[in-house]
């Protein structure tokens, strides 16, 4: 029986780790180290080993799905797997615990911030006042997925406000916010809604907690520069009067 550490990195790099975390991580005789879930700092993985002193074995997504590195560490001592952000957000992690239980190990979970707790405290609109959530894919030749409006039109039905998630690519590559839009209007011509248009008021979020970090509101047709980097797509339902105050304020705050 062994303890198996599911560790949160938070939100940017190895420096948003938890003191907690880092003298957890210098205990274990393994760590795994997992950033195909969410976007992180390119060095992170490197100068997380030079902090630890320790190196890392890092996981595709196909051998975190299989488990078996892992639970077979798990016989020789205990073992960490850090995660970026949150680290239960992904329902891949809720598989590897229950798993992990099945054979009798320990679970200890680190927690550190998401970029979902951030993006809605960013964004100054009431957090109880947000509907489900979603990821807008990107778009292949023959993958063009549109069950995303679902979610989006449930929101606007019940005047929820709505938070995307954007999907990496292949490369690990952020989507960016404008062929986000676009593949949402796409989606809608297809489906023949009329959720959003030119006029839609929208947040968007990106680099939460870095150093050039990037808060834009407006409607969709100002927004002439595109954005980069790991971003949340919000779009606003009917605001209180304080949300309205605080939209109007990050419009003016806005690059």
């Amino acid at each position: 029986m062994a303890n198996l550490y599911l560790v949160g990195l938070g939100l940017r790099d190895e420096k948003t780790l938890s003191l907690e975390a880092l003298e957890i991580l210098k205990k274990c005789q393994t760590i795994f180290f997992e950033d195909y879930t969410n976007f992180i700092k390119k060095d992170t993985f490197l100068n997380l080993e030079k902090i630890l002193e320790k190196k890392l074995i890092r996981l595709s997504r196909a051998e975190l799905e299989n488990e078996k590195l892992i639970l077979n560490a798990l016989n020789s001592g205990d073992c960490a797997l850090v995660v970026p952000g949150e680290a239960l957000i992904a329902t891949t992690h809720h598989s590897l615990v229950l798993d992990a239980i099945k054979l009798n190990h320990k679970i200890k979970i680190i927690h550190s911030s998401s970029v979902v707790c951030a993006a809605i405290s960013l964004s100054g609109l009431h957090v109880y006042k947000f509907g489900k959530i979603c990821t807008i894919p990107f778009w292949h030749e023959n993958y063009q997925p549109t069950s995303f409006l679902d979610t989006l039109k449930e929101n606007n039905k019940i005047k929820a406000h709505s938070l995307c998630l954007l999907d990496l690519d292949e490369n690990a590559n952020p989507m960016p916010i404008k062929k986000a839009i676009e593949i949402i209007f796409l989606a809608q011509k297809k489906r023949k809604l009329k959720l959003f248009n030119q006029n839609s008021k929208i947040i968007v979020l990106s680099k939460i907690s870095w150093n050039d970090e990037v808060i834009w509101a407006g409607k969709i047709k100002d927004l002439k520069k595109d954005i980069f980097g790991p971003a949340v797509l919000i779009f606003p339902s009917k605001m209180h009067f304080l949300e309205e105050e605080y939209f109007n304020f990050l419009k003016s705050y806005s690059f």
